[in-house]
């Protein structure tokens, strides 16, 4: 006989990982993900973001996440001085 299996249990949080911000497709994804409720962590070079500066404002104010690769933190600190409590962490 075979044992009846339960179905995995659902995960209370999941995270969605983007890894290329300067993609064309980047408005309409955030898009529906913030129609959805669904805050992703979304990692960015430096240029990317200067590119994409309006739309990096708008998904960190709705609480996305930005990992930032850059040789120039503090330049675009100051792009990013518009974002309401915006945490910085140095690793």
């Amino acid at each position: 006989m075979h044992e009846k299996q339960e179905p995995p249990a659902t995960p209370e949080k999941l995270y969605l990982i983007i890894d290329d911000f300067s993609s064309a497709a980047s408005e309409d994804m955030l898009r529906f993900l913030m129609q959805k409720d669904i805050q992703p962590v979304i990692f960015c070079i430096g240029k990317a973001l200067e590119n994409h500066m309006e739309l990096a404002v708008k998904a960190l104010t709705q609480g996305c996440i930005f990992e930032l690769m850059c040789n120039n933190i503090s330049k675009y600190l100051f792009m990013l001085k518009q974002v309401p409590n915006l945490l910085v962490v140095f690793r």
